[in-house]
């Protein structure tokens, strides 16, 4: 939904579509942000698979409000991480202009971590590095 000039939203629209059992929303944690530095918001989620593998993806936002076709820029398999440890949130954290994700990972020990994905200039993200 476009917002107006008035600040009201426009009638929903279909901006992206996918043939079923491709996606299932309660394996997905979503953040927003504009991660590849066009000045338009885009989508990032990361999907955590009934085997346990985790990957990330981001939808970048079209000039029309719409979204492209996700691209995967991370994954670990089985046993890496666990989806259900993860919170996920945007910002940029470096300073380039570029929105970045941390992940607030809570260990099985009672362990904290804080990850950091930096973003490329296409959109995706860079190998996490541990920040705190």
């Amino acid at each position: 939904m476009l917002a107006g000039p008035t600040g009201a939203f426009g009638e929903p629209a279909k901006s992206f579509s996918v043939g079923p059992d491709k996606y299932w929303a309660d394996h997905m944690k979503f953040t927003t942000g504009d991660f590849n530095g066009d000045g338009r918001g885009d989508v990032a989620a990361f999907y955590g698979y009934d085997d346990g593998r985790v990957n990330l993806s981001t939808w970048l936002s079209k000039a029309d409000g719409g979204f492209n076709t996700p691209t995967t820029s991370w994954s670990v398999p089985a046993g890496e991480w666990s989806f259900g440890r993860m919170t996920p949130r945007s910002g940029d954290f470096d300073g380039d202009g570029r929105d970045d994700i941390a992940v607030w990972y809570d260990y099985a020990d009672g362990r904290d971590r804080l990850w950091t994905f930096t973003a490329n200039q296409q959109g995706g993200f860079n190998d996490p590095f541990a920040s705190w």
